[in-house]
């Protein structure tokens, strides 16, 4: 080892010579097993279609029971991806041969290849069944290795789910042969919400002072897994407030801080000064575990969908330097008298620099370094041997459950064969090779980088324009579908215009200043009470006047409509908060559903504005005065997409809103008004009767009516005018495939919210599954 008193400087030298070393160390000991797996894992790595061949086969085989429908999706893996050389010639030739015998011995072969699947696995993912992990827990134990055991299984989708893990965890901690335990929030509460900050930390509390009080009574330890960026503070605030109880004062517990998460140094920071103050009052030390982050193409998928910066950094140059700021940080003595830290690390550099620090400040106790069970096991034992210790994480998983672990395997071999991680060189590794000199490199540009990379949380930061086209969770109906009705009501044809828009980023609810901006506005917003309700007579006036101030709107032209429309969209945004407020008193909206139906709004804006203009050689004209008639299930964006796509045609509205909605209407009126439409262009009109409501349908002044109600309100307007020009959105079935190949998790998950969100009140809302006859009769 290195002694103490190593000049700063000199550490990522000192880190590069012992990161060499331990290189040397692992090779000599590797096995021919090891060196055949290493063989294989650098032709998967070298070979993107073997790689994603993979993932397929993996994603595919095990999903379905039945023989014959898991041998089809493995046959069309095969026939998408080949059989690519990136597989060794005796696994190339089995998969061509099983592929064929699979059409006419289905189960055999498929059970075989199951069989391998769980085989090539097992040092990865354990069997959590009694009698084998005994044996795992024995053999590591006799080899001076300690486990931190991770229970896998079924998505947690529901409390009686939540349930059932935490009392895995519990029987878990209550082994005699197991000390060590992760978890995440998530895994023993289902229900997070973010806008139920306290009910939601609360009832976290609750479970994890179960899991502790367990823990205390059998001298275990708990750690706190993160996988989500959602759950960074929540976690943190549950671990701090459960453990400043008297109870737990002298209880010493673990937690996850991922490095590819700039705000992950400034909640290192938090952590480490209550844990120095909690020492100093006599309390129980606390530890961090320190990786550097495993899920970074769910974070990159979740922002792109709502429109928000990734939470993790853009680059791998940047979780590296901040894993090494954050390293160097948990060393400082002080610091380490009152917070342990388990360097979850392959990478040989960050693990030797782990070394060389807690040496050189003389910290050796409250560094332990840390590995995935399964990965490069030869490093592991080299580095065991270096450090005096190991802690290996062991991801455990019933064979009934182990489709549930797929997402584990599958992001684990993404995450490993990424470009710049260090396990893509690892197994070709030679001191001296272009792969070493190349990681060398990284590693020294890291710990030069670690003092300028931003810890600035990049979910913090004013949120982006969302990249152009992206899909937007619709309320009741598409803005490039609507697009197409803007151009429909024109009187004359045009031409199909881009549909090139950039969507309006939803609230971020991780943002304490987002969640304190909604609920000043719930507690404080109050809306003007609607003008009164229009007979008959009042009708007839609106509808002269609309029809007197259309001529000069369409005069306007289209960029000077647009431009309307854009500041529609702005001033739309700018009042969000209390648009929310007002769905969630007028209209019964859950907050965040309201949220998405603003950004949806703000969409038809811009999209409008961007797509609307009558392009050269075409002819159009507007038809003259539009009746927008929307629904009460989504007060704010359907009628929003209607009065902008006419207005945007060049003709003037009546909004006529829903009678369970009318101040949701009036609210969107206001804001539309403010933007620069005219008043006499926009009118707002409540009928105080049917005999209203007719007069306003069949007066020949109205020129059409978009509708989006139900079917028999459509024909109702039909049989009052028959020549009316009605543009109808309404009732129908909707439905949700899954096959027996299916995320099941994933397909419930999604049913449920195309089911019950909003209320079950969207009009898309999924009111029919369609199983195959697996799916169906699965008991489970």
């Amino acid at each position: 080892m290195h002694p103490p008193g190593i000049r700063n400087r000199d550490v990522p030298l000192a880190a590069v010579a012992l990161a060499e070393k331990l290189l040397r160390a692992a090779t000599e000991q590797r096995t021919a097993e090891e060196g055949a797996r290493a063989r294989l894992m650098t032709r998967l790595i070298s070979d993107p279609a073997a790689k994603a061949l993979s993932m397929a086969m993996t994603d595919r085989i095990i999903r379905s029971t039945d023989p014959v429908r898991a041998a089809q999706g493995w046959r069309a893996a095969l026939s998408r991806f080949g059989v690519p050389h990136g597989f060794g010639w005796s696994d190339r030739a089995m998969l061509r041969a099983g592929a064929m015998a699979s059409r006419i011995l289905p189960a055999v072969v498929m059970a075989a290849v199951r069989r391998r699947l769980r085989h090539d696995s097992r040092g990865v993912i354990l069997p959590a069944e009694s009698a084998p992990l005994a044996r795992y827990l024995a053999a590591r134990r006799a080899e001076g290795t300690r486990v931190n055991v991770n229970q896998l299984g079924e998505a947690i989708l529901g409390e009686e789910e939540a349930g059932h893990r935490l009392d895995a965890v519990l029987g878990l901690l209550a082994r005699p042969d197991i000390d060590y335990v992760s978890v995440k929030i998530s895994a023993i509460f289902s229900q997070i919400n973010l806008l139920a900050w306290d009910a939601t930390l609360a009832e976290i509390k609750v479970r994890l002072r179960q899991l502790y009080r367990a823990a205390a009574a059998a001298g275990k330890f708990v750690n706190l897994d993160m996988e989500e960026y959602r759950d960074l503070a929540l976690t943190v605030a549950a671990f701090r407030e459960v453990l400043d109880e008297p109870e737990f004062q002298t209880l010493s517990a673990g937690i996850v801080l991922q490095a590819y998460l700039p705000d992950s140094n400034a909640a290192q920071r938090e952590l480490t000064g209550w844990a120095r103050r909690r020492v100093a009052a006599g309390g129980a030390k606390i530890k961090v575990r320190l990786v550097k982050g495993a899920n970074l193409a769910m974070e990159t998928v979740e922002a792109e969908l709502h429109g928000w910066h990734a939470a993790p950094y853009p680059v791998k140059a940047d979780t590296d330097a901040n894993f090494r700021r954050m390293l160097e940080y948990a060393c400082e003595p002080a610091n380490a008298a009152a917070v342990r830290v388990g360097v979850g690390s392959h990478n040989l550099f960050d693990v030797a620099l782990a070394l060389v620090l807690r040496e050189t400040n003389g910290v050796r106790d409250a560094i332990q370094i840390e590995m995935l069970e399964g990965m490069a096991n030869h490093q592991a034992r080299a580095v065991r041997d270096e450090a005096g210790a190991l802690l290996v994480y062991a991801p455990l998983v019933h064979e009934a459950d182990f489709g549930s672990a797929l997402a584990y395997l599958i992001r684990r071999l993404d995450e490993n064969t990424a470009p710049g991680n260090f396990l893509t060189d690892l197994f070709a590794l030679a001191p001296g090779s272009e792969a070493w000199e190349r990681q060398k490199a990284r590693f020294l540009r890291g710990w030069e980088e670690r003092e300028i990379v931003s810890a600035i949380s990049r979910r913090g930061l004013r949120q982006p324009a969302a990249a152009v086209g992206r899909p937007q969770p619709a309320a009741g109906g598409e803005a490039p579908r609507h697009g197409q009705q803007a151009a429909r009501l024109h009187s004359g044809s045009r031409l199909p215009q881009s549909t090139a828009f950039e969507n309006a980023p939803d609230s971020d609810w991780t943002q304490p200043a987002a969640r304190d901006a909604v609920w000043s506005a719930v507690e404080t917003f109050r809306l003007t009470e609607p003008p009164a309700e229009l007979d008959a007579a009042g009708i007839s006036a609106a509808l002269a006047t609309a029809q007197a101030a259309q001529p000069a709107w369409e005069a306007v032209g289209d960029a000077a409509r647009a431009a309307v429309l854009r500041r529609c969209g702005e001033v739309m945004a700018a009042h969000r908060m209390e648009t929310i407020a007002v769905l969630r008193d007028d209209g019964r909206k859950a907050m965040a559903e309201g949220d998405t139906e603003v950004s949806e709004a703000v969409d038809f804006a811009r999209y409008y504005a961007a797509t609307g203009a009558v392009p050269a050689g075409a002819e159009a004209r507007a038809l003259g005065v539009v009746v927008v008639t929307p629904p009460w299930n989504f007060p704010f964006a359907i009628p929003c997409g209607g009065v902008l796509a006419a207005l945007m045609a060049g003709n003037s509205v009546i909004l006529k809103p829903a009678r369970d909605t009318i101040r949701t209407a009036w609210w969107l009126a206001q804001q539309l008004w403010e933007a620069g439409v005219p008043r006499e262009v926009l009118q707002f009109a409540v009928c105080a009767d049917h005999e209203a409501g007719r007069a306003l349908i069949a007066d020949p002044r109205t020129a059409a009516v978009v509708l989006t109600g139900a079917y028999e309100t459509a024909r109702m307007f039909q049989d009052w005018r028959p020549s009316l020009r009605l543009f109808a959105e309404t009732s129908g079935k909707n439905s949700l495939a899954v096959s027996a190949l299916a995320d099941r998790d994933l397909a419930i998950k999604d049913l449920v919210r195309s089911a019950f969100g909003h209320a079950g009140q969207k009009c898309s809302a999924a009111s029919l599954g369609i199983l195959e006859a697996e799916v169906y009769d699965d008991p489970v």
